[in-house]
């Protein structure tokens, strides 16, 4: 039996889409705490003895190429740590911060809405241009799932005065379950599918060109909204009762609200990722 909030190793991940729910600009993990949600709900077992105060705390380091012309292909380490209190109030700190409260939920926890708000850390700089800051976001939340099914919904907007902008995003998995495949561990395989939806003011703030910033390679452009779209397989690894490890690697790609833009040199990015989680 897979023990109480434990496994985890991705081992493989395909995606199309911005995984932290926020400007690509500021995508900062690869592992989303939706995938982590769905580790957690094999986890029936100790359920009982679980405390009121649970989570992980782990780390990852991804591989990825920017969107943008001057950002380069770099590997960066990304915190990932989780805090819940009794089924409803929640902490997280995974290179930006969130705090949020699951407002109603069915009594096994299954399906849930409420609000968080989220504070990005790190703004894009380009020369010759003004600085785009990170935003600070409010976001509604919906999640339905089973044993082996998950769905997120999410709308997101900026309170914090940057682009005033707003994104909806939707993500759909379905878990492939293989017991004691790799020396007697459970082998979780999840594949995903992720759609979102950017506000013009969102893109316009953070890939728009305004007329002061035009240089003779950077023309004036204004952001419209646009759809991102996603695909992704995630592979969980339970090691022991408090530890387990992931690695894995995902796609996006960007709609032509985005890709217009001429700050932007490619449609599409890829990213590749190992990390561990400690769970208690």
């Amino acid at each position: 039996m897979l023990s109480y909030l434990q496994i985890l190793f991705a081992t493989g991940t395909l995606t199309i889409s911005v995984l932290s729910f926020c400007s690509p600009a500021y995508a900062a993990r690869a592992i989303d705490q939706t995938e982590i949600d769905t580790a957690e709900s094999l986890t029936d077992a100790d359920k009982a003895v679980q405390s009121r105060f649970h989570g992980h705390i782990g780390g990852e380091i991804n591989y990825a190429a920017g969107i943008r012309n001057d950002e380069p292909q770099r590997g960066r380490p990304v915190p990932l740590v989780f805090v819940m209190y009794d089924e409803w109030i929640y902490g997280r700190f995974t290179g930006g911060v969130e705090a949020g409260v699951w407002l109603w939920q069915t009594q096994d926890h299954m399906q849930k809405a409420g609000v968080s708000a989220q504070s990005h850390i790190g703004s894009p700089i380009l020369s010759g241009m003004a600085v785009r800051k990170a935003s600070s976001d409010g976001v509604l939340n919906f999640q339905w799932r089973t044993t082996t099914n998950y769905a997120l919904l999410t709308y997101q907007r900026d309170i914090g005065n940057a682009s005033n902008g707003d994104s909806a995003t939707l993500a759909l998995s379905h878990n492939l379950i293989f017991r004691q495949l790799l020396s007697g561990h459970d082998v979780l395989l999840v594949p995903r599918i992720d759609l979102e939806w950017q506000s013009a003011r969102l893109v316009d703030y953070y890939y728009g060109v305004r007329p002061s910033e035009v240089a003779p390679d950077r023309p004036a452009y204004i952001g419209r909204s646009t759809f991102n779209g996603g695909l992704k397989l995630t592979g969980f690894l339970r090691i022991n009762r408090t530890w387990a490890a992931f690695v894995g690697m995902h796609a996006a790609v960007y709609g032509a609200g985005i890709t217009d833009s001429p700050l932007v040199k490619r449609t599409s990015t890829t990213r590749e990722y190992i990390g561990a989680v400690w769970f208690f």
